[in-house]
């Protein structure tokens, strides 16, 4: 599971809290679910079920909120201008732990 943090999109010029698609290595995503941080588990356990069954997601996280990414392939979605966003070079730490 992937976790992005939101000040690494913030540093690349891309207000997450404002869009509903961005491009994260080179997958077109689209924003399903925003969880707030008491929710964390909810937000990581259906995370993990997306990925699960095969379909591609990240988790944003910020101060607040954890939010839900979906590739776009497995929506019924069109296509508005995209950000694109670099992956991090840092490695993202959850519990301490690095994710990918």
């Amino acid at each position: 599971m992937s976790l992005v943090k939101a000040t690494d999109l913030a540093a690349q010029g891309i207000d997450h809290q404002n869009l509903s698609e961005l491009i994260y290595q080179g997958r077109l995503l689209v924003r399903q679910n925003t969880f707030s941080r008491v929710a964390c588990q909810e937000a990581v356990a259906l995370c993990e079920k997306h990925l699960m069954a095969g379909r591609f997601c990240i988790l944003v996280i910020d101060s607040e909120t954890l939010a839900l990414w979906l590739d776009a392939k497995h929506l019924d979605h069109k296509v508005r201008s995209i950000p694109q966003l670099r992956t991090p070079k840092s490695p993202l730490l959850f519990r301490g732990r690095p994710l990918e």
